[in-house]
């Protein structure tokens, strides 16, 4: 039986040499010897796994792109800032004040380059103020 193997537990080896079960037959997937490594990976290649796996590059980007206005607008900015949101690349900014509405859509083009290198990326393809 498993358990009796060199001492460890069914459930040891399992987690050791076994892949999570697939998302559509419900199976665990034994790993090759072949692809077992020891050696430590960076913990970004992880993730970065993790998030293609499960799907979740696109709400991460959008939770990141809302995070970057309120890293870069400031104090007097996000007083007048109702809500943020993401829809299709399109940064939504919803706003209190008129004429501080009017002062950020002339300065959009600003806006959404200083976003997109705060992001490292193209992420905001185009920025709404409303």
């Amino acid at each position: 039986m498993v358990d009796d193997v060199v001492g460890h537990t069914g459930k040891e080896l399992v987690q050791q040499y076994a892949k999570p079960p697939d998302r559509f037959t419900g199976a665990w997937q034994i790993v090759p010897c072949s692809m077992r490594t020891n050696l430590p990976k960076p913990i970004g290649e992880l993730l970065g796994g993790v998030v293609s796996r499960l799907g979740i590059k696109g709400k991460l980007d959008e939770a990141r792109m809302i995070e970057a206005w309120a890293d870069l607008a400031g104090p007097q900015i996000l007083a007048v800032t109702d809500s943020v949101w993401v829809r299709r690349g399109r940064l939504f900014v919803k706003l209190t004040s008129a004429t501080w509405r009017q002062e950020l859509h002339l300065q959009r083009s600003q806006w959404m380059r200083r976003i997109n290198e705060h992001l490292g990326a193209e992420l905001v393809k185009e920025l709404v103020f409303r």
